[in-house]
């Protein structure tokens, strides 16, 4: 196992965040590519991850981007087969996948809240 004085000198070793993602998804127990993805990109290392939420996810069943019912992927293959499939849409928008993501995870959030029932 890899080791580092420090968790900024442990990520410094990664030639990108996707090798990095991977390591922390092997080797961080309770750690899935979801949350490697947060991480890494909340600590500045990349906007080239995906972070797939049920937000996410569900814009990409919108535009059919994906059919599947989970609303949370836990493979490593999967996840980066979907997160190749929405930085496709965001190259067409001319976007990086980072900030596409997170600006449809604002969008879907307020728009499900407006659909859900409000309690009087």
């Amino acid at each position: 196992m890899m080791q580092a004085p420090s968790l900024r000198a442990l990520i410094d070793r990664f030639h990108d965040a996707t090798e990095a993602r991977a390591w922390f998804v092997t080797h961080a127990p309770g750690i899935g590519p979801k949350q490697a993805s947060m991480f890494l990109r909340n600590v500045g290392m990349s906007y080239d991850l995906a972070i797939l939420d049920r937000h996410v996810l569900n814009y990409m069943t919108a535009l059919g981007i994906y059919s599947g019912v989970r609303l949370s992927i836990a493979s490593l293959t999967q996840y980066r087969r979907l997160e190749a499939a929405l930085r496709q849409h965001a190259d067409c928008l001319e976007c990086p996948v980072g900030l596409l993501d997170w600006a449809i995870w604002i969008v879907m959030r307020v728009a499900n809240r407006k659909m859900e029932p409000i309690a009087i």
